[in-house]
C-alpha cells in the first residue's frame, strides 16, 4: 500500500472535490500524456489524501481499481481546464471532512515534512512512513 497526495484542481474546476466525494472517484484534468498517465501509478488499496487548495485535506480514500485508461469529457462550460479532459479512478472515500473540520494544509505538511511548493502539483507519492503517520493522525483527530 502506497500513500499519495492528490490535488482536486478546484482552482480550475470549481466543485470538483464535491463530485469526487459524491461519485466515488479521484481525477486528473488536462492533457492525457501529462495528467492522465499519472493515474497509472495508483493500485487498489493505495491511500489518497485529497487536497483542496487554500482549504486542506477534505477526504481520505482507498483506490478501488487500476485506472481503466478512459478519457471523460468535461461538460462544464465554466471549467478553466484548457483541454476539457478528465481521467478518473474509482475511490472509496472513507473519511470526509467539511470545510470547517478539514485537516489544514500546514498541519499535514508538518507531519509529511514537506513545503507548500512540493504539493502544488497534481499528485505526490508520499514516503510510506510519513503517509502512514498522517493517516493515523487523521484517524485520531
Amino acid at each position: 500500500m502506497e500513500y499519495y497526495w492528490i490535488n482536486s484542481n478546484e482552482k480550475h474546476y470549481e466543485g470538483a472535490y464535491e463530485r469526487w466525494l459524491r461519485d466515488g472517484f479521484a481525477a486528473t484534468y488536462g492533457a492525457r500524456q501529462i495528467y492522465g498517465i499519472l493515474l497509472k501509478a495508483f493500485c487498489p488499496g493505495d491511500i489518497l489524501f485529497m487536497y483542496v487548495k487554500r482549504t486542506g485535506i477534505m477526504g481520505v480514500g482507498k483506490v478501488m481499481e487500476k485506472w481503466d485508461g478512459r478519457t471523460h469529457h468535461i461538460l462544464d462550460p465554466d471549467s478553466k481546464v484548457e483541454e476539457k479532459h478528465e481521467y478518473r479512478i474509482p475511490v472509496s472515500w472513507e473519511i470526509i471532512f467539511s470545510k470547517v473540520d478539514c485537516v489544514p494544509c500546514a498541519e499535514a505538511l508538518k507531519i509529511l515534512n514537506l513545503e507548500t511548493r512540493n504539493i502544488q502539483t497534481t499528485t505526490v507519492h508520499l514516503d510510506r512512513e510519513l503517509g502512514e503517520e498522517l493517516y493515523n493522525h487523521i484517524l485520531t483527530r
